[in-house]
């Protein structure tokens, strides 16, 4: 499992801001996890950089077409059902007051490809 998702999976929000990395919340953070956050620093700011240029990338296909309510960028997704990282969804839904994103994980085992693109059916439709 990425260390960003272990982290999260453990309560914890990652940001950048600027190039900074930041973990809250900070007074949580054992001396293990920040020796560990320290020596996986590179990845996890390269990890958060993809993850939000994948939410920006839904966001922009949204701006673009107003006519779509919906879209999302799928990483991760498994040939079978073994166990594994969770598949990790960036979505991004349009509201009267407007575009909001984020990232849904998905256990693998959980991950039905057919639901998904129901369930973005019939959002885009309502």
């Amino acid at each position: 499992m990425a260390l960003a998702t272990e982290l999260r999976a453990k309560g914890f929000s990652l940001s950048l801001d600027g190039g900074k990395l930041l973990v809250a919340p900070s007074e949580q953070l054992t001396d293990e996890l920040r020796d560990l956050i320290r020596a996986h620093k590179l990845e996890l700011v390269d990890e958060l950089s993809r993850l939000e240029a994948r939410r920006e990338r839904v966001e922009r296909h949204l701006l673009d077409d107003p006519t779509i309510r919906t879209d999302a960028d799928v990483e991760g997704v498994p040939l079978d059902k073994t166990p594994g990282d969770p598949i990790s969804v960036v979505i991004a839904v349009r509201t009267p007051q407007g575009i909001v994103s984020g990232e849904l994980l998905i256990p693998r085992e959980k991950w039905d490809p057919h639901l998904f693109q129901k369930y973005l059916l019939e959002c885009s439709a309502s």
